[in-house]
């Protein structure tokens, strides 16, 4: 076939695109990249924050049914200065080097503990069960990122423990 032949047949020999449908093309998906990332990093501080109070909830269950277990005191110690706790005489699931069980919030879900006030002095940042999984004192932990909060509380009476 001849050369106007294609072109009467609507064959063309233009095979891609030009410059500006491409630029066209990227400047779309700009404006809805933009347009998402807000949402997008709004998402991932919740789910930073609720994940992080998910995690401290199970650890002071863990450290409730750990005193019943063994019939000793198993002590929580939360250090707001460096966004960690400390989970006392509990070994680690993993039977990793780690035998305080340390856990650091900030590296782990890039959350800041606000607050751990326990009893009637907001100074007090430990929490201890006893033989029976009773808590010496009940309180709350603060937890934050972005301006997402959740509050994690430890009952006085029953140590039950709940996210709000």
């Amino acid at each position: 076939m001849s050369r106007n032949q294609n072109r009467r047949n609507g064959f063309n020999r233009r095979n891609g695109f030009t410059i500006v449908e491409i630029s066209i093309v990227m400047l779309m998906m700009a404006i809805g990249m933009a347009a998402a990332a807000p949402t997008y990093f709004d998402a991932a501080n919740y789910y930073s924050v609720d994940s992080a109070a998910k995690r401290i909830k199970a650890d002071l269950e863990w450290a409730k049914r750990e005193a019943r277990l063994k019939s000793a005191n198993q002590l929580v110690d939360f250090q707001t200065a460096t966004n960690d706790y400390v989970m006392t005489g509990i070994s680690p699931l993993n039977g990793g080097s780690n035998p305080d069980n340390l856990v650091k919030l900030s590296l782990r879900y890039s959350t800041e503990i606000d607050a751990a006030a326990f009893g009637t002095s907001p100074s007090t940042t430990k929490v201890t069960f006893n033989a029976f999984g009773t808590p010496d004192q009940g309180g709350t932990v603060t937890v934050s990122c972005g301006n997402h909060t959740k509050f994690v509380d430890v009952a006085q009476y029953t140590g039950v423990v709940t996210i709000r």
